[in-house]
């Protein structure tokens, strides 16, 4: 495998010439450029970033720490895509590490990370994890003694927001139901997942807050958390759609009066359509459904249902863009002033009294 020795040989000049030709640090003629790189190419040179990184102290990669599974998500996948597009766009690398929900292995993870020389480390929080909040404080005690910047996905640092990216689920779990409220709608349902995920618990205050702030009541008879079914082999069913046709059948069993119901996710309102409609109940006619994070499918419902749809896409460019501005030392992007907000799309399965 030829060096940069032969290269320089072949080019006639010095390896520190050759050097700084393929580093693009330093000056060189055009033509004295031009020679190098086609020495190079007729050696088929190949540098050897290991060496070089260790000369520079440095791995010239940008560190992403996903949650096992992760790349399922519509918006994970996003954000990795995102996040490789800015990187390759600044000449980067990015490395990837996997983690499950075992205590500390978030801090152990990123210092692995900090350990092979990434330049920055973003670490994204599920908030399907029993560890969800130490992970939020080991990070926000640890953020200033990291010798390269971190930043937090899906969860606020109190002590460093400018590190963190987040959604606010409960501000935006809330409209749909403000929605319904001022279209006459009294009696609102809520299903739910298990409430052991931290993103459910802030929607689930999220409708409460919408009551509250429109004098109503909250009746636990009209809330319902659902549970995945034990099958057949005593596994759990992953089937979240079934998960939200059985918690509809059991808030129709309690014989309370509804005219609509909000959901934690989309999926928990297709199974909660199809138990309506297998007993006679119209929608909207007769009850008012309301979806959350807008899955492409529920257009080819019928009636398609209505949802929520999150501002993904700014908050994937604000994270990537706080990443890199943290790296370059540059102006911090400024959360505020970009008015992150969610929007309702209305479909058939929503109708005002």
């Amino acid at each position: 495998m030829a060096t940069i020795l032969d290269v320089s040989r072949r080019a006639g000049v010095a390896k520190s010439t050759v050097s700084r030709v393929l580093s693009g640090r330093g000056y060189t003629s055009d033509k004295t450029r031009e020679v190098v790189l086609k020495a190079a190419q007729e050696l088929n040179y190949r540098p050897n970033v290991l060496a070089r990184n260790l000369a520079l102290q440095t791995s010239n990669t940008i560190g992403l720490i996903l949650p096992s599974g992760a790349l399922v998500s519509r918006y994970l996948a996003s954000l990795v895509d995102e996040i490789f597009k800015k990187a390759q766009a600044a000449g980067k690398d990015v490395i990837m590490k996997h983690v499950d929900d075992r205590p500390g292995l978030a801090m152990e993870s990123i210092y692995n990370l900090i350990d092979h020389r990434c330049e920055a480390v973003m670490y994204y929080n599920s908030s399907s994890f029993v560890n969800f909040d130490d992970t939020v404080a080991e990070i926000d005690a640890a953020i200033d003694s990291f010798s390269v910047p971190v930043v937090l996905l899906n969860g606020y640092l109190p002590k460093h927001p400018k590190h963190c990216v987040w959604y606010e689920h409960a501000r935006f779990a809330a409209k749909p139901v403000e929605y319904l409220l001022e279209h006459g709608h009294r009696n609102i349902a809520y299903i739910t997942g298990p409430l052991n995920q931290r993103t459910v618990q802030e929607r689930v205050k999220g409708y409460r807050q919408a009551l509250e702030h429109h004098g109503i009541d909250y009746n636990e008879q009209l809330f319902v958390e659902g549970s995945y079914k034990v099958l057949e082999d005593d596994t759990l069913s992953q089937d979240v759609s079934l998960m939200g046709y059985e918690a509809c059948i059991e808030l129709l069993g309690r014989g309370v009066n509804f005219s609509a119901i909000c959901f934690a996710n989309d999926y928990l309102a297709i199974g909660a359509q199809k138990a309506l409609q297998e007993r006679g109940i119209d929608v909207p006619d007769e009850v008012s459904l309301f979806g959350f994070d807008d899955t492409p499918v529920l257009n080819y419902f019928s009636p398609s249902i209505s949802s929520v749809v999150l501002p993904s896409t700014q908050l994937i460019n604000y994270a990537v863009e706080l990443c890199f501005a943290h790296l370059s030392h540059s102006e911090l992007p400024d959360y505020d002033s970009l008015n992150f907000d969610s929007e309702l799309v209305l479909r058939g399965s929503v109708k005002a009294l």
